[in-house]
């Protein structure tokens, strides 16, 4: 029995109790089989749309996919998709279902699903349906289609994607006639749009088996973003496994071997939100630019960069000589590494926050606004190029003689 949320059994019991067959399917049923907690809970029903709406009538409802046979209905704050058993028919764009014929079989709206492992459904009463094995396919770690892997893909090349997603996420291989498929298929990507080839390359980037599934998958992808396909599956593949599950590390270390243009070339292919492509732009930019790992130069890191990147850099700089068999170059990323923290913890000045000298104490001179912002930027030089010393006497007379001037 899963633990079901009272909003969740309500959702159930009321479709139940209007005479409907309703069940939670997909990703949910899963999840709870995996032992963890669904995000979103999706309900299917042989209810129409019009009577999913009369049945929760008393609850907020929301015509989210309507022409699919989706509602959206709202429990106490929690929102269920609840979509009418049907059969999709057709797909000649490759992403989208030409039509949607409504069915009262639980069975042929499992068999159009993408993945023996999301194709189940549940109830309390009956306990978990599992027509296409999806269960025995979740306990050996395997992604398999529904049916034939070719024509799936076929019908919406996204599934692909989720193909490579689901197992870098979930830790699964993907079985062979599946990834056979997707080599076939791979071409088809060009269908899907950049922004759901980027969300699921995100996805797959952070998940804890990504190393393995671009070893071994990294051409499917290539076929959407070309660049890739001069790199070194092994390499690339090896050297994500060793890096943190953080997405702009993940990138870079996807991005890393290639040119800067080509990566800036995949950059402008997907779909980056700001922050994803400043950090992992920053880390690709001191990859290319190769500076010395003195203390100086390591400050200058600091203020050009800020602490995170630096220490992300180099923690991506370690691994990837490591991978490299470079182990010098791996020990110098290493001993960088200790250097930055060193200069944090001794509170050496590398910002305008380490100076000893603060905003109001220039005010104090009258300065204003930008002023203030200018002065402190110059003073940060004068400190990390060694013509001041990073004390407030120091640099108070500095500006002292400075307005004399």
């Amino acid at each position: 029995m899963f633990q079901l949320s009272p909003e969740t059994q309500i959702a159930l019991k009321t479709l139940n109790r209007a005479g409907f067959e309703a069940y939670l399917v997909g990703g949910c049923v899963r999840d709870y089989l995996l032992g963890t907690s669904p995000t979103d809970i999706d309900i299917t029903t042989n209810a129409k749309p019009e009577e999913v709406k009369a049945v929760f009538c008393d609850y907020l409802t929301i015509d989210t996919g309507i022409r699919h046979g989706t509602v959206t209905v709202s429990i106490n704050h929690q929102a269920f998709e609840i979509t009418t058993y049907r059969v999709d028919v057709g797909y000649s764009d490759g992403r989208h279902p030409d039509k949607v014929c409504f069915t009262a079989s639980l069975y042929e709206d499992a068999a159009r699903r993408d993945f023996t492992v999301n194709a189940m459904a549940y109830h309390p009463d009956t306990g978990v349906i599992d027509y296409f094995h999806g269960r025995d396919d979740l306990a050996a770690g395997v992604i398999r289609c529904v049916g034939d892997p070719v024509r799936r893909f076929g019908e919406d090349a996204l599934r692909m994607l989720r193909a490579l997603r689901f197992a870098a996420t979930l830790g699964f291989s993907i079985d062979e006639p599946t990834a056979a498929a997707l080599r076939q298929q791979k071409h088809l990507l060009s269908q899907v749009s950049a922004e759901r080839v980027t969300a699921e390359l995100f996805k797959l980037l952070v998940g804890k088996n990504a190393g393995q599934v671009l070893r071994q998958h990294l051409p499917v992808l290539a076929a959407y973003l070309p660049e890739l396909g001069q790199l070194d599956p092994d390499m690339t593949g090896a050297l994500l496994r060793r890096l943190p599950q953080t997405l702009h590390l993940r990138l870079a270390g996807l991005l890393i071997r290639l040119p800067f243009e080509k990566a800036q070339a995949v950059f402008e292919r997907l779909r980056l939100d700001n922050k994803t492509k400043k950090n992992t732009l920053s880390l690709l930019t001191l990859y290319h630019k190769r500076y010395s790992i003195d203390r100086h130069s390591l400050k200058y890191q600091l203020w050009n960069f800020g602490v995170s990147t630096v220490l992300d850099y180099y923690t991506l700089m370690a691994e990837a000589r490591a991978i490299a068999d470079d182990s010098l170059g791996a020990n110098d990323a290493r001993r960088a590494t200790a250097q930055v923290r060193d200069i944090i913890a001794s509170n050496e000045c590398y910002s305008k926050e380490t100076l000893a000298l603060r905003g109001a104490d220039l005010a104090e001179f009258g300065l204003v606004g930008a002023q203030i912002n200018e002065w402190l930027t110059h003073l940060v030089y004068e400190v990390l190029d060694g013509r001041l010393e990073n004390t407030r006497e120091a640099l108070l007379n500095y500006i002292r003689k400075k307005n004399k001037q």
